[in-house]
Formats: structure tokens, C-alpha cells, sequence
């Protein structure tokens, strides 16, 4: 029989749904600002899945997309699938699928919602009060390598600490940016930040830089103590949300090669890294008030304690 395929309208959803003939894989898209959840390897470098629950046929349906880092070691390169595969999703406490494979990978980055997510239907049925809820994904503490030689090696394990796939891209400044150059702030650079609902949080420091003709962005960022294990490798997925803005307009998204400080001294003053904006400095070096802004976002959706980054102002 000849495959078909309609598009199917979901007004409630705000969304297309791609319905093939004879219970084929269904797709949708996600929201823009998607539930994420992953993990990080204990050597670097994690996965991030984004996920929504939606009405396929009637039942509850997991539909979502994953991404991996870009840079990690070879002990944790190519173990995604196994972690996956591990995985299960579940609805107040009752396990509505288990593996994850079936979801679609795309490049690591802070939206997931233009890609067409694949669906799999439970046999749980649909309820309309399901569409606001957050997918409850577990993805179990696990050793991903352990090298079985003669002399004792490395143990890489796996666990579930929220969105993982932007952590090792901080070793990739120069790929992702292209070269940077070190100068000192000033005295008064930009300044924001913010907290993160189970304690501590992260502050960053900027300002524009004019070399040659080019207007270029120079930042610092640290940590503050007091943070739960679900929070201690979130950084790179703050960054990667922040931007630098000039008179209301977006200078640079994406602040994760502002150079990190480690100690608790004033950011004011400290070496920063410097990226070029690709933009003329008359174009941009007087447009107004620099200022460094992050969004509000969910850290970590569960199983247990919901864990938020919220934007706070001040030094």
C-alpha cells in the first residue's frame, strides 16, 4: 500500500503535527522556550534534551530533540546512544515510556524549536491538563567507560545534572567566535547576572572595546559558592543565553567566551577575552548604555526539585 502523509492542525497547540498513514512516527514542533533536562560525563561535555508532552491518537505523547557537545574526550564520545537508550519518561510518578532513542539529535544550541520533534505515544490517555505539565525525564547515574587494562584507568560516569551539551563548547572559543584578544577592563564595565533557585549563582562584566575600526565585546564571568550539584556545570548554558547590548540594540549573543575569573575580587579591572562584534565602532561605540543581560530560564525540570536561573541586577 502506498505511504501517505497529511499535516494536521493542532490550534491548541499552537502547533503543525505530521500524521503518517498506518501509526508511522509523528513529528511537531516544540515552543520556543522548550523544557530541558540532560546530564554531564564527570571528564567534560554532556547532553541536553528538550521535550514537550502532546495529544497523539488520543494518548500521551512524548515528542522532543537532543544535542551532544561538540568537544569531549574519547572516553565519553559516542556513548549518547547508551544513556538514551537508559532513559524513561514518566507522568505523576507512572512510567509512560522507556528509551529515548527514538528522539531526534540536532547541533547543540539554545533553541529547539525549529526542528520537527518525533513523537512516541504511551498508552496513557490524554488529558488536556497534560499540555502545561513538564516532561519527567530520568536518565540514571551510570559508568559510561572503565578501562579494563592491567593498570588502572580512567572510570567516566554519567549523570543527570539538567542541559549538558553547551558545557564543553568552552573549550572551543576560538571555533565558535574565532580568535580573541585579552585586554583589561576598565574601572566601570557593564555588569549582570543572576541566582539560581537552589542557591548561588554567576556574574559577568563587560564592555565595548574599540580596536582598529571594529567595535569589539571583552567580558569576565565567575561563580559564586553555595550551589547545589544540579547547578556546578551550568555556566556554559547561562553564557550561552546571555548578550551584550548597546542602546537597546543586541551587540553579541552567546557570552561564553568571556574569560572566567576565579577568584572573588571585583570583575572591574580584570583581563578580559575580547571577540570582534564584526561591527564598525561608529556604528555602535555611541549608541548608549552598554549592558549585560541573561533571561529567566528552568535549570533543572526534575524528577525532584525544580531548579530556575533567574536574572538579578546590581554588582
Amino acid at each position: 500500500m502506498m505511504n501517505f502523509l497529511k499535516i494536521c492542525a493542532i490550534p491548541a497547540l499552537g502547533a503543525l503535527v505530521a500524521c503518517a498513514g498506518g501509526g508511522a512516527e509523528t513529528v511537531t514542533r516544540l515552543a520556543a522556550d522548550p523544557a530541558l533536562t540532560g546530564g554531564t560525563y564527570s571528564t567534560g561535555g554532556g547532553i541536553t534534551l528538550a521535550s514537550a508532552y502532546r495529544n497523539v491518537g488520543g494518548r500521551v505523547a512524548l515528542c522532543g530533540l537532543w544535542s551532544e557537545s561538540a568537544a569531549q574526550t574519547p572516553f565519553s564520545r559516542g556513548k549518547a546512544a547508551r544513556v538514551l537508550s537508559s532513559g524513561a519518561v514518566y507522568l505523576r510518578d507512572k512510567r509512560l515510556l522507556t528509551g529515548l532513542g527514538f528522539l531526534r539529535k540536532v547541533p547543540a544550541t539554545t533553541m529547539y524549536s525549529t526542528t520537527p520533534a518525533p513523537c512516541r505515544a504511551s498508552e496513557e490517555p490524554w488529558r488536556p491538563e497534560y499540555a502545561k505539565l513538564t516532561p519527567d525525564i530520568r536518565l540514571p547515574h551510570q559508568i559510561v567507560y572503565r578501562d579494563g587494562g592491567a593498570v588502572k584507568g580512567p572510570v567516566v560516569d554519567f549523570r543527570q545534572t539538567g542541559p549538558g551539551a553547551l558545557g564543553g563548547s568552552l573549550d572551543l572559543i576560538k571555533a565558535i567566535f574565532g580568535n580573541t584578544v585579552r585586554i583589561p577592563l576598565g574601572q566601570s564595565p557593564a555588569s549582570g547576572g543572576g541566582r539560581y533557585s537552589s542557591g548561588g549563582g554567576i556574574r559577568a562584566a563587560a564592555e565595548l572595546r574599540q580596536i582598529g575600526t571594529n567595535a569589539f565585546a571583552c567580558g569576565v564571568w565567575r561563580e559564586s559558592g553555595g550551589q547545589s550539584p544540579r547547578t556546578e556545570k551550568q555556566a556554559p548554558e547561562v553564557l550561552a543565553r546571555g548578550s551584550l547590548v548597546a542602546g537597546g540594540r543586541t551587540v553579541i549573543s552567546d557570552l561564553r567566551f568571556f574569560r572566567r575569573a576565579s577568584s572573588r575580587r571585583p570583575l572591574a579591572g580584570r583581563q578580559a577575552n575580547c571577540v570582534d562584534t564584526g561591527q564598525p565602532w561608529v556604528s555602535i561605540g555611541n549608541a548608549g548604555e552598554v549592558s549585560v543581560r541573561f533571561p529567566a530560564f528552568v535549570v533543572y525540570p526534575g524528577p525532584d526539585r525544580r531548579i530556575t536561573f533567574v536574572p538579578t541586577s546590581g554588582g
